[in-house]
């Protein structure tokens, strides 16, 4: 017998400690139990600031909240004694333990430690709890350091330590992640160049046809003129030469002009605005971007149409920027056209690309119309952000829409798309004049 008392009142004193610590440590017995364990005004407070009770109701809620919050998970404790007490009239009883509890999530073990105190008196012929206490015990090392600040120093200079390392960690990745942008946003400048060379070079390979094929013919001539002494025929061949002259002339002029044109729009300039006409802006590039894609897909082909405003006023922009957004928006239309047509599941398709531009008060609208498979609902909120391409791997770095996003919102504009399954895709830009 530990307790200097009657037998029966000192087992009964310990069914009674060990019911409620029971109860309290997710026993799956009703809770109508604590009716005869603790006084109605039983008074307790728990591991956390909130844990405060002041009644059997409020044990019973505090504990019901702990047996929902437990649902699914394996449960272990055991109680260890530290301190058991009998007040000298052998009514009250103290109780202190070191509770060990083993909570295992799938495969993991965490293992929490508390002390546990509880107050029992004896009233009317039984033991009834009339105030727990729990708390969690501080791992202080030695006797000297009362409020464990010699511990929470270890512990801070740990912390400290590892938030030095892990900020070098974040920092390179942060550099290395910058120099992989910075690889990707070229890759895509050069993915825009290589489409935008293709159709340059298919727009002067034609004037350059004409010049060849008048050079030789008038080489031609000239070899009749030499030969021939008939002053009528002389003539006529003379009059063939001036006009073939004046066609390499014009053709030479073109071939010179596209040049010309190209290399303002595709250089790298300042980024400094300047006045610009957009609608010769978006013709020219409309018709780059098609041979572009004809020069690496010979298949292809589609309808252009083209609803340009006559008399748009010019609008400040930066010309090669502006440009890049026009041949990513349409290049991206044609991929949509020719990707529905290969499916082959629309009978008597006709792939179709529309251009529109319209003054709409003070800004200038641009719109570019695909009736291709449209985009699904479900990516659509993601189409503008970095990295995201409906493209197949190695196809696309995700950035094209991306940085023409942000291009029209550099200019002041906006940018917005109307899209529908089945049926095709529009993208309309906004600028300011």
């Amino acid at each position: 017998m530990i307790f200097d008392m009657e037998i029966n009142k000192e087992k009964l004193l310990y069914q009674t400690h060990q019911k409620f610590m029971e109860t309290g440590f997710n026993s799956p017995e009703s809770l109508d139990i604590l009716d005869d364990l603790v006084v109605p005004d039983i008074m307790g407070f728990g591991t956390t600031i909130d844990e405060r009770i002041f009644s059997v109701a409020d044990l019973k809620e505090l504990i019901k909240r702990q047996r929902e919050q437990s649902k699914g998970l394996e449960i272990k404790w055991v109680a260890n004694p530290v301190m058991r007490k009998v007040l000298t009239n052998e009514n009250v009883a103290i109780f202190v333990d070191d509770v060990e509890i083993d909570v295992t999530i799938i495969n993991d073990t965490i293992r929490i430690f508390l002390r546990y105190s509880s107050v029992v008196e004896y009233q009317s012929d039984k033991w009834v709890v009339v105030h727990f206490h729990g708390s969690k015990p501080e791992n202080v090392k030695t006797d000297e350091d009362t409020w464990g600040i010699e511990d929470w120093k270890n512990k801070n200079a740990e912390l400290e330590k590892l938030v030095k390392e892990r900020t070098s960690e974040l920092e390179k990745s942060l550099v290395h992640l910058k120099a992989t942008q910075s690889q990707l946003v070229q890759q895509e400048k050069l993915a825009s160049l290589g489409a935008l060379t293709a159709g340059i070079a298919h727009e002067i390979k034609n004037p350059l046809n004409f010049v060849n094929n008048f050079s030789e013919l008038s080489t031609e001539l000239v070899d009749e003129f030499i030969q021939t002494t008939d002053e009528t025929e002389r003539q006529e061949i003379g009059s063939d030469l001036k006009i073939n002259l004046q066609k390499i002339n014009e053709h030479g002029k073109r071939a010179d002009s596209i040049v010309k044109n190209m290399l303002q729009h595709s250089r790298r300039g300042s980024g400094e605005k300047q006045l610009t006409d957009i609608n010769q802006l978006c013709e020219e590039y409309f018709n780059l971007a098609f041979h572009g894609k004809r020069a690496t897909d010979a298949g292809f082909n589609c309808e252009m149409v083209k609803k340009l405003e006559n008399n748009l006023p010019q609008i400040n922009c930066v010309v090669q920027d502006i440009s890049r957004v026009i041949l990513n928006l349409i290049n991206n239309a044609f991929d949509a056209v020719r990707e529905r047509e290969l499916e082959g599941k629309t009978p008597n398709y006709k792939p179709t690309v529309t251009l529109s531009t319209q003054q709409i008060n003070n800004s200038i609208s641009i719109s570019i119309r695909d009736n291709g498979k449209g985009i699904p609902q479900h990516i659509q909120e993601k189409i503008f952000e970095p990295f995201f391409t409906t493209k197949p791997a190695g196809q696309g770095t995700g950035l094209g829409l991306s940085l023409s996003y942000d291009i029209v919102k550099a200019h002041g504009g906006e940018m917005k798309l109307e899209t529908k399954e089945g049926e095709g895709t529009e993208f309309a830009i906004t600028l300011p004049k």
